[in-house]
């Protein structure tokens, strides 16, 4: 499973809900059902001996992608 949200621009001072109040997704191999960040740190507490990591995915237009194959 993977947890993910679109990334917003970080600031200088986090207030506490920096994350809460964003729309999170849960993603397995065949399906992406919205989410929250509550759920993302209810599940974490379950697996407290997993060694977690971070993917980082960027959006490539259609256009961009054939000019990459070219």
């Amino acid at each position: 499973y993977v947890y993910a949200r679109e990334i917003k621009p970080l600031v200088s001072s986090m207030p506490d809900d920096y994350f809460s109040d964003d729309e999170w997704f849960l993603l397995n191999d065949d399906q992406v059902t919205v989410s929250s960040y509550q759920a993302l740190i209810d599940n974490c507490a379950n697996y407290t001996s997993a060694t977690p990591y971070v993917l980082f995915y960027r959006r490539v237009d259609a256009e961009r992608l054939e000019a990459m194959k070219e």
